[in-house]
């Protein structure tokens, strides 16, 4: 008995070692999660056949289909903004409305960061490059402003992944882990801003249109018309969408039917889109997070690793802030640290649950956003040739301060 409980535990630690080293020497996170569900259940006793059950039961589970729908949904509508150049209207109207360049360095990310884009910070980082100049903004400061500002929503807006995978693992809904967390993207922006605020100079005076008209044609290539501020309706359309609470399925499918009609997208290029949007490694990903989880618990492994720990006398503060901390420092995935140590440390958390979720997701993150295997954060730091070391030392300051609340939140 004593001998399978070393197996398990042995088994357990060792895959758990793996996926950040496969992931590390170029195997995509989705097929070392996998991989890690496959060799546990197979090497703990259930089998092909006891395999093939969990994976059909995790292809059928509702809750599942409606987070790859939405996925796919949001890939979707951000093919179309990039398609019809809708980000790009948005920033020049930033530019041209806000008098403190240090605004335009701050909303232009804050606002791209409102919808999960891929490659969101480096289609930002032309324009605060040229912003950026304007107040000898040192190439640090442009990747802080930049990075940190676009990643705060991960905290907490309800159409990342992070936020709806937390929410399919506890049964709860985005929208209402949105509401729970609010404490600490809100901390995440303010102690950002106030950093960034302290280390750049006030220019003294408005952006010249000379300026304005110069970024808009560097950073901004292309002949648009001169937008206004309805160039924004789009994306306060899905921010209200989600603070209503409204389903995100029907209401993402709503916004994308609204804005190809306004922009008269042929049906032909909407169907191209569409095909474009179902994002292969990210519904692996998802899929296999599920399947990891369910296996975790058939095995019986979950509970063996909660008693077993518990009984080492390893206190639980500890256990959610390492775990969720070293996979996404690891992996520099959010979804990676979420979908591996989560379904370990949901057990733990008994009537608790929310308090301690939003300890360890914030753990798990402050991971993911110091760790060079971000490629929002090594590419942007690539863009501005700027020092990594310096960067980190800047992140840190934010992401301390996040988990100084966290952890206020959870003790009292």
């Amino acid at each position: 008995m004593v001998g399978s409980k070393m197996w398990a535990l042995g088994l357990f630690a060792l895959w758990l070692f793996l996926i950040p080293i496969s992931v590390r020497k170029g195997l995509s996170l989705g097929l070392a999660i996998l991989a890690a569900g496959v060799g546990l259940s197979i090497g703990l006793g259930r089998g092909l056949g006891g395999l093939a059950q969990d994976a059909w039961a995790v292809s059928s589970d509702v809750q599942l289909l409606e987070l790859m729908a939405i996925i796919t949904l949001i890939y979707d509508f951000s093919f179309l903004l990039k398609a019809t150049r809708r980000m790009e209207a948005v920033a020049e109207v930033l530019q041209r409305k806000l008098h403190d360049p240090r605004w335009v360095m701050f909303s232009v990310p804050a606002l791209v960061g409102l919808i999960p884009m891929p490659a969101g910070a480096m289609f930002t980082a032309p324009i605060t490059d040229e912003v950026g100049k304007g107040i000898n903004a040192s190439p640090e400061d442009k990747v802080f402003s930049n990075y940190w500002f676009r990643h705060c929503w991960e905290l907490g807006f309800p159409l990342y992944p992070g936020i709806i995978l937390c929410a399919g693992l506890t049964h709860s809904k985005p929208g209402d882990l949105t509401l729970h967390l609010l404490p600490l993207w809100l901390t995440a922006f303010g102690v950002g801003m106030a950093l960034f605020w302290f280390r750049t100079r006030n220019p003294g005076d408005r952006l010249s249109g000379e300026t304005a008209d110069k970024n808009s044609h560097s950073a901004l290539a292309g002949e648009l018309p001169e937008p206004t501020l309805w160039a924004l309706w789009p994306i306060f359309l899905v921010v209200g969408i989600a603070v209503a609470r409204i389903n995100l399925v029907p209401g993402m499918a709503a916004v994308i039917l609204i804005y190809a009609l306004s922009e008269r997208i042929g049906i032909r290029d909407f169907l191209l889109y569409f095909r474009r949007s179902f994002n292969g490694s990210i519904l692996l990903l998802i899929w296999s997070v599920f399947l990891f989880g369910r296996v975790l618990t058939t095995t019986g492994l979950l509970e063996l690793l909660a008693t077993s720990l518990l009984g080492f006398g390893l206190p639980l503060i500890c256990l959610n802030f390492f775990l969720p901390f070293l996979m996404g420092f690891l992996t520099g995935v959010t979804t990676g640290f979420v979908g591996t140590v989560f379904p370990f440390l949901i057990p733990f958390w008994g009537q608790d649950a929310t308090l301690w979720l939003q300890f360890a997701y914030a753990s798990g993150l402050a991971g993911v956003d110091l760790s060079p295997a971000h490629l929002c954060l090594s590419m942007t730091q690539e863009y501005f040739k700027a020092s990594l070391k310096k960067i980190l030392l800047l992140i840190l300051v934010p992401v301390g301060a996040v988990m100084i609340v966290a952890w206020i939140r959870l003790i009292l």
